[in-house]
């Protein structure tokens, strides 16, 4: 599928090859990081960092997923104040107003997935725009189930934002593979190779002792890459001590220290 740095394709049907009656299962267990079956707040968050979500996203999602789905997955045991998930259970935390793709045991309802695009895919019959994503939710909405409404908007406006191509199409593969969970171990990949290339640009550019100046600890006067804003979205843990004309420090030979 082409695209940008926000699209993802995935080869293959995906779904075919999975146990129908665990597929809502494998949509969680990307975010159990150890695989202990149980998933925790910090787990949350890490598996939103993993597929390119933010900070600040990461941590609101952390709070609100287990917040909301941690007792529903627990039933007759007492209250955690660590909001565990258990995945066996997550079944019980389905939420309404839904495309109904998932059944009530957590099981892959081909018949409804092929709905979403045979009746919101009018632009390109394998692919959603973002009004047509609008008229999907709209249609999902049961009568006063504000709390399904706002799960079924966050979740599909954060897999658009992360996942449509740069003419702003969310495609058919994509969205059986989050159905799945295998969407989300292709996004990690893919972020950590991009991060892993960064990196070797940075071993490997020729530096100028007059347009890097300190960038881990002072912004950049002339060098227009290289920014300590950039460094940080990156996740990669630099420093650059480079001579310069603006900046009166220690050690005056150029260099470059890279952590990864």
């Amino acid at each position: 599928m082409a695209g940008d740095s926000n699209s993802f394709s995935i080869g293959g049907s995906g779904m075919e090859n999975h146990d129908e009656t665990n597929v809502l299962q494998k949509h969680v267990m990307f975010f159990d990081r150890n695989n202990d079956g149980i998933i925790y707040p910090s787990e949350t968050f890490q598996g939103f960092r993993e597929i390119g979500c933010g900070l600040l996203l990461s941590s609101v999602a952390a709070v609100f997923i287990n917040l909301g789905l941690s007792g529903k997955t627990r039933p007759g045991k007492p209250f955690s104040i660590h909001f565990p998930i258990e995945v066996k259970n997550i079944h019980m935390a389905k939420h309404g107003s839904d495309s109904g793709v998932y059944d009530k045991e957590g099981r892959f309802v081909p018949s409804k997935f092929e709905e979403i695009f045979s009746k919101h895919a009018h632009t390109r019959p394998n692919a959603l725009t973002s009004d047509e994503l609008k008229s999907l939710l709209k249609s999902n909405r049961e009568p006063k189930d504000y709390g399904g409404w706002l799960a079924g908007f966050t979740e599909w406006k954060i897999l658009y934002s992360l996942c449509k191509d740069k003419e702003g199409l969310l495609h058919k593969d994509i969205v059986r593979a989050v159905y799945d969970g295998s969407l989300f171990e292709r996004m990690a990949k893919e972020k950590a190779s991009k991060k892993q290339n960064f990196a070797k640009m940075l071993l490997y550019q020729p530096w100028k002792a007059d347009e890097v100046i300190y960038c881990d600890n002072i912004p950049c006067t002339t060098c227009t890459l290289f920014t300590n804003r950039v460094v940080k979205q990156l996740g990669i843990a630099c420093t650059i001590i480079v001579e310069s004309q603006n900046v009166k420090k220690e050690p005056k030979s150029s260099a470059v220290a890279l952590e990864i």
